[in-house]
């Protein structure tokens, strides 16, 4: 009985925070209405987020028809806390520096040597881009990273991913502490799923498909495809985290040199999702990557493809190049709000100690 109260009373609070990132600013009472929970039990669980600076009274809303007190609006305090989003490939980077609410603070991008143990990579950029991230006076919580391949997110550790990071998984290194913060490790595809639920918060879209085509490093004509798969709202990773994972043959047939190559390469690969598309019935499919780089031709074989006539919209990523990187710090953020028990698989251990135990350190270090 007393474990079932404790998981509720978790519950409960990642509810009320979950409802005010979607309203961004709302009352007490409203937010009753909206979880369907007493007052006072919102009451008691907004008092505890306000001294622990997670939330601010930030206005005053209108006063309903009949009059009275005007109720007090609370949203979420954006100086609590940043976080930082990496996308490594075979020779570069890019990152974004997310506030708690989702908005950008900055993107950066940049080169790095060849990537032999992925831990080096993280250390070498997290300690080229600290000062920028201290000069924001507000404690990082933690960090996203995203790279192609077969991810298994539980233990941060690559499966496979070919040609990059051969070894990189780095056994015996625990990355969820490699830079005094809590860091989780996701497939890129999937992170960009990720980010669209953050930006999308609000809109109610559940069921989608992120496809991502990214070369192998900079100057390289050969790449990566990746999905990344939403369902009611839950990235899906099947039952080895390899959901999204397409057939080599598709990939190892095409080098993408010229107009011609990425033409019929758009050709093939529209004919080959027009079929799971159809299938798994999403509201939307979302583009990036290379198709953003390349989005008039991949716009004009769209027209002459059968998958202009699945029913699902279809959208280009509107973060561009730092989709990814977005995308592994929406992950973070989505992770650290999400109700605990509700998803297909066990969840990273994101937990709100660990970013207290963060924000503390930060304190220290002042």
């Amino acid at each position: 009985m007393a474990d079932n109260k404790v998981f509720q009373k978790k519950a409960n609070i990642s509810l009320v925070m979950q409802t005010i990132r979607v309203f961004k600013h709302i009352s007490r009472i409203d937010i009753s209405r909206e979880l369907g929970l007493d007052r006072s039990t919102i009451t008691n669980i907004v008092t505890k987020l306000i001294a622990d600076d997670l939330l601010l009274e930030v206005s005053e809303g209108a006063s309903d028809s009949r009059g009275g007190r005007k109720p007090v609006l609370l949203g979420l305090n954006s100086k609590f806390g940043i976080v930082l989003g990496l996308e490594i490939q075979v020779n570069f980077y890019r990152a974004t520096l997310l506030n708690l609410d989702g908005s950008i603070i900055w993107h950066k991008e940049g080169s790095i040597g060849h990537v032999k143990q992925l831990s080096h990579a993280i250390e070498e950029i997290f300690q080229f881009l600290k000062p920028e991230i201290d000069s924001q006076s507000i404690p990082l919580l933690g960090i996203g990273v995203g790279v192609p391949g077969h991810i298994d997110n539980i233990e941060g550790k690559i499966l496979s991913s070919s040609p990059f990071f051969s070894g990189a998984s780095d056994d015996n290194v625990n990355l969820s502490e490699l830079c005094g913060v809590p860091l989780v490790l996701d497939n890129d595809a999937n992170c960009c799923a990720w980010g669209v639920l953050e930006q999308r918060k609000n809109e109610g879209v559940k069921n989608f498909i992120y496809s991502i085509v990214e070369l192998h490093g900079k100057d390289s004509k050969e790449f990566e495809l990746g999905f990344g798969i939403v369902i009611n709202g839950q990235v899906y990773y099947g039952s080895n985290f390899a959901a999204g994972e397409l057939w080599d043959s598709l990939i190892t047939k095409f080098k993408l040199c010229s107009f011609d190559d990425y033409r019929d390469f758009f050709v093939k690969l529209f004919d080959t999702m027009s079929l799971f598309v159809s299938f798994l019935n999403p509201s939307h499919l979302f583009l990036g990557g290379e198709f953003i780089k390349h989005r008039e031709l991949a716009e004009n074989v769209l027209a002459n493809s059968p998958l202009k006539d699945v029913r699902c919209e279809i959208v280009f990523s509107s973060h561009k190049e730092f989709e990814v990187s977005f995308g592994a710090a929406s992950m973070f953020v989505e992770r650290l709000f999400a109700i605990p028990g509700v998803g297909n698989i066990e969840e990273p251990k994101i937990t709100w100690d660990r970013v207290f135990n963060s924000r503390k350190s930060f304190g220290d270090k002042k």
